[in-house]
């Protein structure tokens, strides 16, 4: 089934540094004691200028990341880790 012109107009897309920025945000909230916090949380708030509100879904991941990252900066700060169990 191939969607028609005017359905395609009406999909929205996700933006793909969203992902990558909530993805490294979990990187480094994991491993607090490198410092990946610092330029993880630079990447998101700079490419979160790269949102399209008209054609791309949500900008959700943005914020996320920015939220762990903060989270994964206090940890570093403060010499905190946690244990990761597998």
């Amino acid at each position: 089934m191939e969607l028609t012109e005017e359905q395609m107009k009406h999909i929205r897309i996700q933006n793909p540094y969203g992902m990558i920025a909530l993805v490294l945000s979990i990187l480094a909230f994991l491993f607090p004691k490198y410092g990946l916090s610092i330029i993880t949380l630079i990447f998101c708030i700079l490419t979160y200028f790269t949102f399209d509100k008209e054609k791309e879904d949500n900008p959700w991941p943005f914020y996320i990341g920015i939220i762990i990252s903060l989270i994964g900066l206090k940890l570093f700060f403060t010499g905190e880790t946690h244990e990761i169990i597998v």
